[in-house]
C-alpha cells in the first residue's frame, strides 16, 4: 500500500481494536473471522475484503482456520475425518455460523 507506515502488530487483537477505535492507528490486518467479529461487536469499525489476487501475498499456513483440541485428545482423529468431508464452501459457512454465534464484547 503506497505511503503506508507499517508497524509491529500489537500484542492482542483487542488492543488493536481499541487503538483503531481511538484513532491511534488507521487500520490493522486480520483474518476474516477476526474482522467479522470485530465489526459485529464494534459498529464504528468496518473491514475490507480484497478481490482475488488483489490483496496481500502470504503463506497459506498463515491464513488457515484451525480447530483446537487438547494435546493427545482422541477427538483429533474424529475432527480431522469430519473436516475432510467438507468442501471449502461448507467450511466457510460453518465458520460464518460460528462467528455469528460468538458473544459480543466491548
Amino acid at each position: 500500500i503506497e505511503n503506508v507506515q507499517q508497524q509491529t502488530a500489537m500484542e492482542t487483537f483487542p488492543a488493536m481494536i481499541v487503538a483503531l477505535s481511538s484513532g491511534r492507528i488507521d487500520g490493522y490486518v486480520s483474518e476474516m473471522p477476526g474482522a467479522v467479529s470485530a465489526a459485529a461487536s464494534h459498529p464504528d469499525l468496518a473491514y475490507v475484503v480484497f478481490d482475488e489476487g488483489k490483496g496481500f501475498v502470504c503463506d497459506p499456513a498463515d491464513t488457515t482456520i484451525a480447530v483446537g483440541v487438547q494435546k493427545g485428545s482422541p477427538l483429533l482423529a474424529q475432527v480431522n475425518e469430519a473436516l475432510a468431508t467438507l468442501d471449502n464452501e461448507a467450511r466457510e459457512q460453518l465458520m460464518a455460523d460460528a462467528i455469528a454465534g460468538q458473544p459480543l464484547s466491548e
